[in-house]
């Protein structure tokens, strides 16, 4: 071998020696296991989950916006004494609520776990496959807005506030749907292979944690289309799992689109939540078999917080 050969070779060997040092150094700042287990939450408003009294949370809430705008954990608390918490996140994947699901699993015993289906819908490519797997060895890939947080406000962020309410999305704003009925075209919706592929490691972690997956569509005059209901119900069916649909239940979940959305349709609003809450409440009632933790000294801050969520309500309200 010619000496340049050899010094290109150790050249680029100690480049990536150097690299893969840099990269753990840095997974060593963002997420250390002696730190507390909120360090390794994908998403600063849902630490709050790693807060509460261990094996506390009987019913996880995942997906993305539209569950932490439609379902208030408090609100389930307040009427049943249901114990929950919303661990979704904006545009949350498939692949991030898998992981969601097998680090909250170290820390609560969940009996029942309700995935929003919109996010069966968002495709989960290869790239984000491929961080999420990487991210397993070096944290720095799935924790990478943490060197923010270093030196910083003690890592305080405002999307923390939502902790406050156990991952529910607070908002009265009121936008009216411009029009409603522009449901998609059946055929040219679909289940990518990926995301069914996820769905079901999604129902296998669940099982091997003794909790029951449900899939559930929360009301969205812009998300829902009466071809993903069909889809979703053949794969509720298939992956062998409960599928609500409140879009189909207007009698359940009377929502008003002139009043109960905050962005024409797309999300609802705390009007809004509240009725697909109080039907998600029945219906947990009425199918699983749920503790009333109202009187659990362990959830003696429930009853606080519940108490200061309707101060906030209270405060919200316009000035007559």
């Amino acid at each position: 071998m010619k000496k340049e050969t050899v010094k290109k070779l150790a050249f680029s060997l100690g480049f990536v020696a150097l690299l893969i040092g840099l990269i753990l150094l840095l997974s060593l700042l963002v997420f250390s296991e002696e730190s507390d287990r909120s360090k390794g939450a994908l998403d600063p408003s849902i630490r709050g989950v790693y807060d509460e009294p261990e094996n506390t949370v009987d019913v996880l809430m995942v997906g993305d916006s539209e569950t932490y705008s439609s379902l208030i954990p408090l609100q389930l608390f307040e009427e049943y004494g249901v114990t929950s918490y919303c661990c979704a996140t904006s545009g949350q994947l498939l692949s991030d609520t898998e992981e969601i699901l097998d680090r909250v699993f170290s820390a609560q015993s969940p009996k029942v776990v309700i995935l929003e289906t919109n996010a069966i819908f968002r495709k989960v490519s290869t790239s984000n496959v491929m961080l999420r797997e990487l991210g397993g060895i070096f944290s720095v890939f799935t924790n990478h807005n943490k060197w923010k947080e270093i030196g910083g406000n003690g890592g305080v962020t405002d999307d923390e506030s939502a902790c406050d309410l156990k991952g529910y999305r607070f908002s009265t704003e009121v936008a009216a749907v411009y029009e409603t009925g522009k449901a998609k075209d059946k055929e040219s919706v679909r289940i990518a292979s990926q995301n069914r592929y996820y769905v079901e490691r999604i129902k296998e972690l669940c099982d091997e944690n003794g909790a029951r997956l449900i899939l559930v569509s929360v009301p969205s005059a812009l998300n829902w289309s009466e071809g993903r209901h069909e889809r979703l119900a053949a794969l509720a069916e298939e992956v062998g799992v409960a599928f609500v649909d409140m879009n189909l239940l207007s009698d359940e979940v009377p929502i008003d689109w002139k009043t109960d959305t905050r962005d024409h349709g797309d999300h609802l609003n705390y009007f809004g939540a509240k009725k697909a809450t109080a039907f998600l409440g029945k219906y947990l009632s009425e199918n699983v078999s749920l503790p009333d933790r109202r009187a659990d000294p362990s959830c003696e801050a429930w009853n606080r917080e519940v108490a200061l969520f309707h101060a906030m309500i209270e405060a919200d309200k316009p000035i007559e």
